[in-house]
C-alpha cells in the first residue's frame, strides 16, 4: 500500500540480523521466500544496531547495506559514538558505568559506542557522507548515499 508520499514499504529488515545470518552461513529472505535483491531499496535505516556488533560484523552490514540499495540510494544511521573531548569522554564513562553493569548482569552482553562510524560508512563505499552529534557529542546521525555510476 502506498504511503501518502507515493513510498511502497517492501520490507523491514533488522540489520544486525545481517551479522547473526552471515555466521550460520543463512541467505537473507524476503516473507515469501524470495531472496532479497540487490539494488532493491531506496533507503537502510540503522538505529542502535551498528554498536552492538563487532567491528568485522559492522563492515559486513554496511558493505551488504550499500549493495541492496538503488545507486543514489540513502543510508541513515544513528548510533551512540565516543564523545570526541576527554572530559565528553569521562562524563559518557560514569554516565554509562552502572547501566552498561546492569546489562552485562542481566544479558551477558554490552554495547561498544563507536569511534568513528562517519568512517566506518566510508569505508564501506558510501558518499556524501554527513555526521551531526547530538546528546553531548555521545550520539550521533550519519546520513551518506550509494554512489551512482558515472
Amino acid at each position: 500500500m502506498p504511503s501518502p508520499l507515493g513510498w511502497t514499504l517492501v520490507a523491514l529488515v533488522i540489520l544486525c540480523f545481517l551479522a547473526l545470518l552471515r555466521r550460520r552461513r543463512t541467505p537473507l529472505r524476503l516473507a515469501d521466500g524470495a531472496p532479497l535483491p540487490d539494488d532493491a531499496f531506496d533507503a537502510v535505516v540503522a538505529c542502535l544496531v551498528l554498536s552492538e556488533l563487532l567491528p568485522q560484523e559492522r563492515r559486513y552490514v554496511l558493505e551488504r547495506a550499500r549493495s541492496r540499495l538503488v545507486p543514489g540510494g540513502l543510508l541513515v544511521v544513528a548510533d551512540e559514538v565516543v564523545p570526541r573531548t576527554r572530559w565528553g569522554r569521562v562524563r559518557h564513562a560514569l554516565f554509562r558505568l552502572p547501566v552498561a553493569a546492569l546489562t552485562w548482569l542481566l544479558t551477558q552482553q554490552t554495547t561498544h559506542p563507536l569511534a568513528d562510524l562517519s568512517g566506518a560508512v566510508c569505508d564501506a563505499g558510501f558518499v556524501d557522507v554527513a555526521e551531526e552529534r547530538l546528546w553531548h557529542d555521545d550520539f550521533a546521525l550519519v546520513t551518506a548515499r550509494r554512489q551512482r555510476p558515472s
